[in-house]
């Protein structure tokens, strides 16, 4: 039994110029591993001196957005716990997402929806949805099995898509491997659902403003078939275009990078050498997903 949690990231507008990019991402994982996976984002949370209890929860809003805005009930309690610098909350996002996605059934599934490219009045997220769910059905033909869909819920915002899957519409009906129904699941309940938002976030932020620092983590972790993450593990929607794989880190590493991977060490107990062509004592281990 595979169990997949999957978030979305960007505006569910129909059309845009600006961040056109939205995103429906997350991953699969088989079910005995869930309990090792909920530890996983537990401790490592704890090592950034955070306590997961409800109702805080990582989402990868957070991390970027230093103030708490106008509405009292989103405040961002990373500030509030003392993570006031950015680049620390970053490194949390990679060490929780990094941690997640790296146990060994792991596979990221996402679908990426250019906005500006969509037909006037169609939503981003049905199609997103759709394709969303072909790579769900054939990974679980890969493993031989059945499993479960976990999506994040967010009450008003989803009532498009429920309304769709209430109507009949086929979008679980042809997919004979998935278990009922998709199943909404609050965030703050759920490290998967967490783990996902920051997967969803990555690959928006990179697909948006090209920044690769998530994806580095995700792209190894990815569906593929031969090495190819496009169409497997990866749909960009309406017209496919070739999927760009995100750079290798630059040599010598940026000083806002260098300061987000020692935050990362540093939370292990460690301390981080700068060599003088401007390379770290020590990096992560890249673990490729292999092909089933």
């Amino acid at each position: 039994m595979r169990v997949y949690y999957f978030d979305d990231a960007g505006d569910r507008a129909q059309r845009t110029d600006k961040d056109p990019w939205f995103v429906l991402g997350g991953f699969g994982i088989d079910a005995e591993e869930i309990p090792l996976l909920n530890q996983l984002v537990r401790n490592t949370s704890s090592k950034y001196g955070l306590d997961l209890d409800y109702p805080r929860e990582i989402k990868f809003y957070h991390i970027g957005k230093s103030g708490h805005g106008k509405n009292p009930n989103k405040r961002n309690w990373m500030v509030d716990a003392g993570l006031t610098n950015m680049r620390q909350r970053r490194a949390l996002g990679l060490s929780v997402m990094r941690h997640g996605i790296y146990l060994p059934s792991v596979r990221v599934i996402s679908v990426a929806v250019d906005r500006r490219k969509l037909p006037d009045g169609e939503s981003p997220v049905l199609p997103a949805v759709k394709l969303l769910l072909d790579r769900v059905q054939m990974d679980l033909q890969d493993f031989s099995t059945s499993g479960f869909v976990l999506m994040d819920e967010e009450n008003a915002v989803d009532k498009d898509l429920r309304e769709s899957l209430r109507k009949g519409s086929g979008l679980i009906k042809k997919y004979t491997r998935i278990h009922d129904t998709i199943a909404f699941m609050p965030s703050e309940e759920s490290p998967g659902i967490q783990v996902a938002d920051l997967v969803a976030g990555g690959i928006a932020r990179y697909q948006n403003t090209s920044d690769p620092g998530f994806a580095r983590v995700i792209w190894p972790r990815m569906r593929h078939r031969n090495g190819i993450q496009a169409g497997y593990g990866i749909k960009l929607y309406p017209n496919n275009p070739w999927v760009v794989s995100p750079p290798e880190q630059l040599t010598p590493w940026p000083q806002f990078d260098r300061d987000v991977h020692e935050f990362e060490f540093q939370a292990r107990g460690q301390t981080i050498q700068w060599s003088p062509d401007g390379r770290p004592s020590s990096v992560w281990q890249v673990i490729q997903v292999p092909s089933v």
